[in-house]
Parts: C-alpha cells; sequence; structure tokens
C-alpha cells in the first residue's frame, strides 16, 4: 500500500470513528497514522494533522490542536485555509493574543475575514 493509500485508508478509519461519537478512536487512528510517515510523505500527513487537530479542539486538546494545525501548515501560513482559520481560534482561546492576531491578519490577508467573526480588537 503507498503512502497515499495508506493515509487516505487511516483518515477514513478515523472518520467513521468521528461519526460514531468515538473521539478517542479517532484520535488513536490519526495520531498512529501521523507517526507512521516520514518526513518524505508530508503532503500526505497534512489533512491527517488537520483532522486531528479538529477532534483535538473538540476534546479541549487546544495546544496539541494548535500543533496539529502547524504542522498542516507546514511552514506557510496560508497553504491551507482551514488549518489557518482554527488556529486563529486555538491561539485566542490559549491566550497567545500576539499569535493570533498574526495568524489572523494572514488569514484575513488572504482569505477576508474570518468565518467566526473573530476581530483583532476582540484578541
Amino acid at each position: 500500500m503507498t503512502p497515499l493509500h495508506w493515509t487516505v485508508e487511516a483518515n477514513r478509519r478515523a472518520g467513521e470513528r468521528f461519526m460514531a461519537r468515538d473521539l478517542d478512536g479517532a484520535i488513536h487512528i490519526l495520531e498512529e497514522a501521523t507517526t507512521g510517515l516520514g518526513p518524505e510523505h508530508h503532503e500526505h500527513a497534512r489533512f491527517l494533522y488537520e483532522n486531528l487537530g479538529l477532534i483535538y479542539l473538540q476534546t479541549h486538546l487546544v495546544r496539541h490542536a494548535a500543533m496539529c494545525f502547524l504542522r498542516a501548515l507546514d511552514g506557510d501560513l496560508t497553504s491551507r485555509e482551514q488549518s489557518l482559520r482554527l488556529l486563529v481560534v486555538a491561539y485566542a482561546r490559549l491566550g497567545q493574543r500576539w499569535e493570533a492576531l498574526e495568524c489572523l491578519r494572514a488569514f484575513e490577508s488572504q482569505f477576508g475575514p474570518h468565518p467566526d467573526g473573530v476581530r483583532a480588537d476582540q484578541l
């Protein structure tokens, strides 16, 4: 099985667990999948990290979520709209105002107003 097929399959299984409200099961699948990929597979891992971050955010593991969104963005803040949008939210929840503002400015410059209504004067 190629890394792409492997990550797609892991994402599918995690999605099933997520839809069944087994968030711990979904987290386990995605954590295992992300640790099984090497640096040469970073493109395949990006969506796994993004989905893992989403679940972490829902389970209030906000610092873990922020780290996953950063991994999904892989040094290019505007490469993935959803990861950057949720990174703004995670940083705001963590009270990391400067980081939230920096990400919000990058988001607004590339994608427009934050869909959740987050504004700089609120941070």
